[in-house]
């Protein structure tokens, strides 16, 4: 069992292994295992230092071992492990060997050793950068990811908040508590650093919408609203439904979600994720502004399944980024989540669109019905008003008799 050190300060390596390590960042190498040693080993002894006995005003090293006993107590098996600091740039050579045998006798011809030279580039950071301002909405995180140079070295990182009660941080990420200002600060290991300016602003840019109500087997509309004092370009979110509670389909097979005429210039669009919830964005390929500072947005229609119980539900928008434009400048506003409560009760006799009142749509939706002309969101439980069992020009008189009585003030529902 043996290594080689060459008189020139070479050492003739079996195995040669590049790292590349951080100025300040402690690593460990293990002739050992880099050996390939595997099985039962017997008889092991390593063996490392640096080639340049100079290195050490660089890089500092420190040797630990582990003694276990195997089968047989008179026998130690060794590891030897170092635990290597660099303290400056440069290339550094350490070489080792590690010589063991296959068999407990020793001296035999299972006897293995193997040199290892590790070639160990050490960098330090030059710099570090993370966006240099960051506009939030009081309730948002945002977490940084920083760009170090160089892009192979890895420090440790720490974070700083000027005024932790506006904007708090930790392992890098932000979290937006009241309006205000504050300044981001991230340090390396070496000193060096990078901040960031984060302005808090109150929740003037959100969308959200109202409670709403619908019957058990019909259909609701809910429209999506939005206020903003910023130009708004786009938007994404993700709607999370009750269970019992889906997206209508269109005849085309698509859901019936619509824009307004505050995104008309938008194109929409929808996904369902794997975890249940609806992805909907609104974007222009024209690159227009959303017009107008509050109001509707989009209209998203639902179906209520026949078999839900009555009582209230959960209705939310998660996920909530505004695109914001500045000239040829676009950043994202994350705006709150917002939960609405949907009522489930039993639909009205008549109300054949299931909007929690009888009125000339339904008569004209019967009509369609009995025209085989039949609006996606027509309810049939309900059509039969004066309950003989067939939907006619009967049912749509009632409906017209019901207006003009105004008897839909009355409380009037189906069991």
């Amino acid at each position: 069992m043996f290594y080689l050190l060459f008189a020139s300060g070479t050492f003739a390596a079996d195995i040669v292994i590049n790292i590349t390590a951080t100025v300040g960042i402690p690593f460990e190498i293990s002739p050992k295992k880099d050996s390939g040693a595997t099985g039962t080993i017997y008889n092991q002894s390593g063996y490392g230092h640096f080639t340049n006995e100079s290195d050490k005003d660089f890089i500092t090293e420190s040797t630990t071992y582990t003694n276990k006993h195997v089968t047989y107590s008179y026998l130690t098996l060794t590891y030897y492990d170092y635990k290597i600091t660099p303290l400056k740039e440069g290339v550094y050579y350490f070489d080792a060997s590690f010589s063991w045998s296959v068999s407990k006798y020793e001296n035999s011809s299972n006897d293995r050793s193997k040199s290892i030279q590790y070639v160990i580039r050490v960098v330090d950071v030059s710099t570090i950068s993370i966006p240099e301002t960051l506009s939030l909405i009081t309730g948002n995180t945002y977490t940084f990811t920083p760009t170090i140079v160089p892009s192979d070295a890895t420090p440790i990182l720490s974070w700083y908040s000027s005024n932790p009660s506006i904007a708090s941080v930790e392992n890098g990420t932000v979290n937006a508590l009241t309006e205000g200002t504050a300044t981001i600060t991230c340090i390396a290991n070496n000193g060096v650093s990078a901040t960031c300016e984060v302005t808090i602003n109150p929740q003037m840019n959100y969308l959200y919408s109202a409670d709403f109500a619908g019957g058990a087997g019909g259909h609701v509309t809910l429209p999506v609203l939005m206020e903003n004092d910023i130009n708004v370009a786009g938007f994404q979110f993700d709607l999370i439904m009750p269970e019992g509670v889906t997206l209508t389909t269109k005849n085309d097979g698509t859901a019936d979600a619509t824009v307004t005429s505050r995104t008309s210039t938008h194109t929409l669009t929808g996904t369902t994720l794997t975890s249940g919830a609806v992805r909907f964005t609104v974007f222009s390929l024209s690159n227009a502004l959303i017009t107008g500072t509050e109001g509707s947005v989009m209209n998203i229609r639902f179906d209520i399944d026949k078999n839900t119980p009555l009582g209230d539900y959960e209705v939310k928008f998660t996920n909530v980024q505004l695109t914001q434009k500045n000239g040829p400048d676009l950043s994202t506003i994350y705006a709150p989540d917002q939960t609405m409560k949907l009522t489930v009760g039993s639909i009205m006799p008549g109300d054949v669109n299931a909007d929690g009142v009888v009125n000339v749509t339904d008569a004209i939706g019967i009509i369609s019905y009995i025209l085989e002309d039949t609006p996606t969101w027509f309810t049939e439980s309900v059509a039969d008003v004066n309950g003989d069992e067939q939907i006619n020009v009967t049912d749509v008189i009632g409906i017209i008799d019901m207006i003009m009585s105004e008897s839909t003030t009355k409380t009037r529902y189906v069991e």
